[in-house]
């Protein structure tokens, strides 16, 4: 309370004011000639109380950052927008935002907070090859994947060239697991034979020696270059087959 305050006669404005209450403003009239006056305010809570229920329960509460309370819970919150979220080990967090407006109570709805991702840490051998589960395409090696968990996924990873590779993978809430899929070369024999005699081979750059040879080759789209000195060079694209032999002829000619 405040007494015994001189203020001088005539209209004047008053206003009470208290943290977590609504401000109070009122017009007084002050007589003045030294006589007594008194007011009485009476302030209005600015919060509503707020019921928060959770299945699991307790849940920890945060409201706009703040941990609070475990669910269940009945909170006093002030007016205005928050951003509440549930958080509780092994389930993934949950959040909203809530407009209060004070003294208007309210009730939410259960919450069911789900169980927490599991994280499946997924590297191939070779790297850069293509990753689906459960058929859905998600990326490429190296890959950390969120798997719901409790149920089995099916991962297949595969890279041109390559036999692939599955697994069935089932993860607990927020489990870690690495991953190491190694992915078997898919060879295709190509004979190729080459004049003059003692010309270069190079495929993708990478010298194979002179003179006409068979390789085993990775099934996929692969550079032909032959080139000797005195001749024009000869560049062709091919694809290896599994299981089908290939023969590329290639006669250099003179630049004359």
């Amino acid at each position: 309370p405040l007494t015994d305050v001189e203020v001088a006669a005539g209209d004047h404005e008053l206003k009470v004011l208290l943290q977590r209450y609504l401000p109070h403003r009122m017009d007084v009239d002050v007589t003045g000639m030294g006589q007594n006056q008194n007011f009485d305010v009476s302030l209005e809570p600015a919060w509503a109380n707020i019921a928060i229920s959770s299945n699991p329960v307790g849940a920890t509460v945060f409201v706009d950052g703040e941990a609070l309370a475990v669910t269940p819970a009945l909170l006093e919150i002030l007016e205005g927008e928050h951003q509440i979220e549930l958080q509780l080990p092994a389930h993934r967090s949950w959040q909203q935002s809530l407009s209060v407006s004070a003294g208007i109570h309210q009730n939410l709805e259960p919450i069911t907070l789900l169980p927490a991702d599991g994280v499946l840490n997924l590297r191939s051998e070779p790297s850069g090859a293509n990753i689906t589960v459960d058929g859905e395409y998600r990326g490429q090696t190296p890959l950390s994947l969120e798997l719901s968990p409790g149920s089995a996924h099916r991962i297949a990873v595969f890279k041109p060239g390559h036999s692939s590779a599955n697994r069935n993978v089932s993860l607990a809430p927020e489990e870690q697991l690495d991953l190491v899929l190694k992915l078997k070369p898919q060879l295709g024999e190509v004979l190729i034979q080459v004049e003059p005699a003692d010309a270069e081979i190079l495929i993708g750059n990478s010298s194979q020696g002179q003179g006409s040879r068979t390789l085993s080759l990775p099934a996929f789209e692969q550079t032909l270059d032959v080139r000797r000195e005195g001749y024009r060079s000869h560049r062709q694209r091919f694809t290896p087959r599994t299981g089908l032999g290939q023969i590329i002829n290639v006669k250099l000619i003179t630049e004359k």
